[in-house]
């Protein structure tokens, strides 16, 4: 088995360098050995290298996340980062039993962290645990569509000049454990403009944006007509 302080042998690594994306991050001097990172563009050195441009985490939801190697890298550095599973990322476990990760557990951003968070809403799926003393565990995206669950915690409106609907919820991975993350649900249809808080269903997360594919939802009342499709 490879030295979980170097880059795991099954990986694919590309060059990367630590960028500044928000003045937020002033305090952030570095990314720590297998954190999580946020992709942010790319640069194109003077020999025609493509490097892309990494920053900590800035969005819990995005799904432009990649993996540091085994190496601090610091604001200017170049280095290595790997987005293709399986790949080895550091976590961050409670004091809780519901808070350890184990196999089977998905794990999910957090603002302004390289450590992933056991939660439903997680976008990788823990293969296994490397090192519980270091909190290092093999990852993979699920391969598919990942089906997720939702209950709103606000009804659904328009936006303004928008055929969007939108809702704050909580939303986990169906049939996943951990706990719940909040986000916001999309309906691009109107099919489910009717839903009030405590609906529940199921949406899917395609470029950032928790979809609703079905919902508990009655359309003998219309408190608003839905936009037209």
């Amino acid at each position: 088995m490879p030295d979980p302080r170097e880059p795991f042998f099954q990986e694919r690594w590309v060059a990367c360098k630590f960028v500044d994306a928000s003045s937020s991050q002033a305090g952030n001097v570095q990314i720590q050995p297998f954190g999580a990172m946020q992709y942010t563009g790319v640069e194109v050195t003077d020999d025609g290298t493509a490097v892309i441009e990494v920053s900590k985490v800035i969005d819990a939801q995005t799904e432009k996340i990649c993996f540091n190697s085994g190496r601090i890298l610091k604001p200017g550095e170049y280095g290595i980062c790997t987005m293709t599973g399986p790949m080895v990322a550091k976590y961050k476990s409670g004091s809780s039993s519901s808070q350890a990760v184990a196999a089977g557990d998905y794990l999910g951003t957090e603002v302004g962290s390289e450590e992933l968070v056991k939660r439903g809403g997680g976008a990788f799926l823990v293969i296994g645990v490397l090192d519980a003393d270091r909190e290092l565990a093999l990852i993979t995206v699920p391969a598919g569509i990942v089906l997720y669950q939702f209950r709103l915690t606000t009804a659904m409106i328009s936006g303004q000049f928008s055929s969007v609907w939108n809702a704050d919820a909580e939303v986990w991975v169906a049939g996943g454990t951990g706990t719940t993350v909040d986000a916001t649900v999309h309906d691009y249809t109107g099919i489910f403009s009717t839903l009030q808080a405590a609906a529940v269903g199921y949406c899917i997360l395609q470029l950032g944006s928790y979809i609703v594919i079905q919902a508990n939802c009655l359309f003998s009342e219309f408190t608003d007509p839905p936009p037209a499709i």
